[in-house]
C-alpha cells in the first residue's frame, strides 16, 4: 500500500526507490537513474582572514582532477606574491616547483604592457605575481587547475588571475607549472610571500571522473 504519510525531508539517496507507472505496470526505480549529474562536486569553502597561510587537506582517490576558486585575497603587505605548495599526508612538502607565468597590466594610459616571470626548482608555485594591498578585497582571484595530486607522479598545476598590481591597474596572470615530486599529496597551502592573509576565500571541487 502506497501511503506517502512519511515525508523524506531530504535528498534522496541513490538507493532510495520511486514507484513509476510503467504502460501500467507499476515499477519501482532508484534514484539515481534520474537525479541530475554534475561534472563538479564542491568538496569544501574555506574563509580566511588575517592568518599567515591556510592549509586545505581536500586530495583524495575519489577525484582524480580538482578545480580551485579563490577570490578575495588581500595581502596584509603591499607587492607581494599568492603562492601555493603541496603537501602529502605526513605534513611534509612537496620540493622543487617548475612554472612559466605571463603578466599582462594596464599601464595606466588606455594602453597595456606585458612581461615573463618563472621558477625552477623554487621553494612555492606562484598564483599572483606582486599583489597590491589597496582596494575593496579585489587584489586576487583565481581559477585553478589541479591534476592528479593523488597519483605518484609531479602534480601538475594551471591557474588564471585576475586583480590589480597596482592600486588603480588591472591585471590578468597564466600561470602553468608543477611540483617536483613523485608522491601522493593530500594537501594544497595558500599564503603570501610576505605578511598575512588579511582576507580571502577559496572553494575546492572535484571533477568527476
Amino acid at each position: 500500500v502506497i501511503t506517502g504519510q512519511t515525508a523524506l525531508g531530504a535528498t534522496p539517496a541513490d538507493t532510495d526507490e520511486f514507484i513509476i507507472s510503467d504502460a501500467g505496470t507499476l515499477k519501482r526505480m532508484d534514484y539515481s537513474h534520474i537525479k541530475a549529474s554534475s561534472a563538479l562536486t564542491k568538496i569544501s569553502t574555506t574563509t580566511i582572514s588575517n592568518a599567515a597561510s591556510s592549509t586545505l587537506d581536500v586530495f583524495t582517490s575519489t577525484y582524480r582532477n580538482y578545480r580551485i576558486i579563490g577570490s578575495g585575497f588581500t595581502p596584509a603587505t603591499d607587492g607581494v606574491n599568492l603562492n601555493a605548495e603541496l603537501f602529502q599526508a605526513d605534513n611534509t612538502e612537496a620540493p622543487n616547483y617548475y612554472f612559466a607565468g605571463l603578466k599582462i597590466e594596464d599601464n595606466g594610459s588606455s594602453g597595456g604592457s606585458r612581461s615573463q616571470f618563472g621558477g625552477t626548482a623554487a621553494s612555492e608555485f606562484r598564483v599572483f605575481d606582486t599583489a597590491d594591498t589597496a582596494g575593496d578585497e579585489s587584489q586576487v582571484n583565481f581559477d585553478m587547475m589541479v591534476y592528479k595530486p593523488q597519483l605518484a607522479a609531479d602534480t601538475t598545476i594551471g591557474v588564471q588571475s585576475a586583480g590589480r598590481a597596482n592600486p588603480t591597474r588591472g591585471c590578468h596572470q597564466i600561470i602553468g607549472g608543477f611540483g617536483g615530486s613523485t608522491n601522493i599529496m593530500t594537501k594544497i597551502k595558500f599564503s603570501f610571500s610576505s605578511g598575512n592573509i588579511a582576507n580571502g576565500v577559496v572553494t575546492v571541487y572535484g571533477l568527476e571522473n
